[in-house]
């Protein structure tokens, strides 16, 4: 049976992105080795559709780098949350720099590798507190040739039966995470309102 693994890549801090170019060739190869090693489907799901933040570009941009472009789809649509809440618990393993896809993913027990760059902290900080730090790199790493993406990727791969396990009992982590971000959002509105 094909693994449904998906990809999401959003956009970078401005001291990132002349690298970006980059970072979507490693993206690339990484989704051209799933298709080509596991027989997999690759999905790129856009979740920012904002009118500067050029989410699906991107995710078509990465499609078209790759070889095995046949395996690859972008969602395309506008969908509810519930609906992507249940697109990511219908993966098999999922990659993201979006905060939000790898907290969807881990509440229902997905497998999760997590790309992390400088200004994009909260990522890494997730990962940590759920135990999947081994499970998540630096973009800025990938861009320098100095760590791998398909690494921790086929780690995570071998190891997604035990990974499934414990992101279902570390999602007190998740509701955690929620509440000080509500706190954060609460106090930001009171200093400024």
């Amino acid at each position: 049976m094909p693994a449904r693994l998906r990809f999401k890549l959003n956009l970078l801090p401005a001291s990132f992105r002349r690298d970006f170019p980059k970072l979507r060739k490693a993206m690339a190869r990484a989704a051209d080795r799933l298709a080509e090693e596991l027989n997999a489907r690759v999905m790129f799901i856009p979740m920012d559709d904002a009118p500067n933040s050029r989410d699906d570009e991107v995710c078509r941009d990465i499609v078209d780098l790759m070889r095995r472009r046949e395996r690859a789809a972008v969602l395309r649509g506008q969908i509810g949350v519930g609906e992507v809440i249940g697109v990511y618990a219908s993966m098999d393993l999922v990659i993201s720099m979006r905060f939000h896809g790898l907290v969807f993913a881990a509440l229902s027990g997905v497998p999760i590798v997590g790309i992390h760059s400088r200004g994009q902290e909260k990522v890494r900080r997730l990962m940590d507190g759920l135990g999947q730090e081994a499970f998540c790199v630096s973009a800025e790493e990938i861009v320098a040739g100095g760590e791998s993406l398909t690494d921790p990727i086929e780690k995570a791969w071998s190891n997604r039966i035990s990974i499934r396990g414990e992101l279902r009992s570390r999602v007190h982590v998740l509701r955690r995470a929620a509440l000080d971000m509500n706190r954060q959002v609460r106090r930001w509105c009171e200093e400024r309102l």
